[in-house]
């Protein structure tokens, strides 16, 4: 089977009902076209793949000739699909490597074997659980194993565990937006860095830890200090010049009288229309 065939009618391999209906998971005919132009292009000759979570994605990256994919995914079935899928169509999958477990038992050693040699892998997709912290465990290992020049996908960036992931990564140095596909976003490792190190040195984490400190109380769980977050939403638009006394009237405005004011249908609507939810 060629690539463009398989295109035309890609295989649906998911159930979340117990079979009684089926889907091709995550990835679009056109976003794996998208992408394996893109990675056809960018990565060398038999290059070392990984992903977490298997699929059509699984498929796309047979396509690419790799030396190994390591595929990590709990469901056995959902790799026997794809082998049937594969013998049926002629698709050769010697180079498939599945572990049927959790990422959160299988990066680990897979690191760990790897962290003394040079990083294996050429490409990496996230797109296993999307729970924290599985997540940013995979994303945390996957960046140890990956080379410089690599590339790393992380899917489904409507979900807040993944969203945070991008935000993350599109501040921090030694990455850089490579392919943007909506849902799913391609980054390049330019750094040869296999460790994010600590919270100093991730621009993200810095960048959210001042609009904490810049809060009344710094301390609170629901992040919705009424001059803070006003201000944050100026400083985007054009009433920039309102941010600072936004700010110097925060820090001054006595407590009790801050909470009534955030009680105030004016500030609820304010808060529901930027966030997406009431504050508490």
């Amino acid at each position: 089977m060629e690539f463009a065939e398989y295109l035309r009618d890609i295989p649906r391999f998911h159930s979340w009902d117990g079979g009684v209906t089926w889907n091709s998971g995550g990835f679009s005919p056109g976003a794996l076209k998208t992408l394996h132009g893109f990675l056809h292009a960018r990565l060398p000759p038999r290059p070392t793949l990984l992903e977490t979570g298997a699929g059509n994605s699984t498929v796309m990256m047979l396509f690419l000739s790799p030396a190994k994919i390591i595929s990590i995914e709990p469901d056995a079935q959902l790799f026997e699909r794809i082998r049937q899928f594969c013998e049926l169509n002629a698709i050769s999958y010697d180079a498939l490597e599945s572990h049927p477990e959790g990422s959160q038992w299988v990066l680990p050693q897979l690191a760990a074997d790897n962290r003394r040699f040079e990083p294996l892998l050429d490409f990496a997709l996230i797109d296993g659980c999307h729970g924290w912290p599985t997540c940013l465990v995979d994303l945390g290992y996957a960046h140890a194993m990956l080379k410089p020049g690599g590339y790393l996908l992380i899917d489904d960036t409507q979900l807040h565990s993944v969203k945070e992931m991008a935000r993350f990564l599109t501040e921090q140095p030694g990455f850089c937006l490579a392919l943007d596909l909506g849902k799913s976003l391609v980054f390049q490792k330019l750094t040869a860095e296999r460790d994010f190190g600590e919270w100093e040195r991730q621009p993200y984490i810095v960048r959210r830890t001042q609009q904490y400190l810049r809060s009344p109380n710094r301390y609170a769980l629901l992040d919705d200090s009424l001059f803070a977050r006003t201000a944050d939403i100026f400083v985007r638009g054009p009433l920039a010049g309102l941010r600072a006394p936004l700010l110097w009237v925060g820090r001054r405005l006595p407590q009790q009288l801050g909470q009534r004011l955030k009680k105030s249908s004016w500030y609820r609507r304010l808060f529901e229309g930027v966030h997406g939810c009431r504050p508490e």
